[in-house]
């Protein structure tokens, strides 16, 4: 009896989902949203605001900082405000594909979108010399950036790469990993 009556709930909110939800700009607090990083980059993008950096600058670590899904660059903002004053590393801030603009702009954006803007800003850091580049993940930028190490993206690098990741959307194939459920919270997520 319980498995039908699991199976029952089951069909039932899998038929009541409505795969395009009609969501107005009103939902989601007005219109258009405004991330600081589009109309400022240079206050975000290390490529942008320091595209040639002096020999001291090659080599200090650079942090570039991903955010999660649905999320921008002020995911970010209490560790740049936290860096303030810092001048042992650099931080860049990426805006993934699709975020920070419209509900539209983001439907239509796709993982391999969000991606893209990780490998830009990486490529223009590299091209501009700059020697020890870092990343800093949260949520589901972990696994883009875990795709483009197992695409091979950093094969080419001949500098170690340092990835941190920070409370990743990962599912363990070992499954003995479920522990780190129990863990996690010990650790806080990290």
């Amino acid at each position: 009896m319980k498995q039908f009556f699991v199976a029952m709930v089951t069909l039932f909110l899998l038929g009541s989902c409505n795969k395009n939800p009609d969501i107005t700009a009103d939902y989601l607090g007005g219109g258009v949203l405004k991330d600081s990083s589009i109309y400022f980059p240079q206050n975000y993008l290390l490529s942008v605001s320091k595209p040639n950096p002096t020999a001291a600058e090659a080599v200090k670590p650079v942090i570039i900082t991903c955010h999660g899904y649905s999320a921008s660059t002020y995911e970010w903002s209490e560790f740049r405000t936290w860096s303030a004053g810092r001048t042992d590393y650099l931080i860049s801030n990426v805006l993934l594909a699709g975020h920070g603009t419209t509900y539209e702009d983001f439907k239509k954006s796709s993982w391999h979108d969000w991606q893209t803007s990780i490998k830009t800003e990486y490529a223009k850091l590299k091209a501009a010399g700059y020697k020890n580049i870092n990343f800093a993940a949260s949520s589901t930028s972990c696994p883009l950036l875990l795709d483009m190490l197992h695409e091979g993206y950093f094969s080419n690098s001949t500098n170690k790469i340092n990835i941190f990741l920070v409370d990743p959307v990962i599912i363990p194939s070992n499954k003995s990993l479920s522990l780190v459920g129990i863990v996690g919270p010990v650790l806080g997520y990290v």
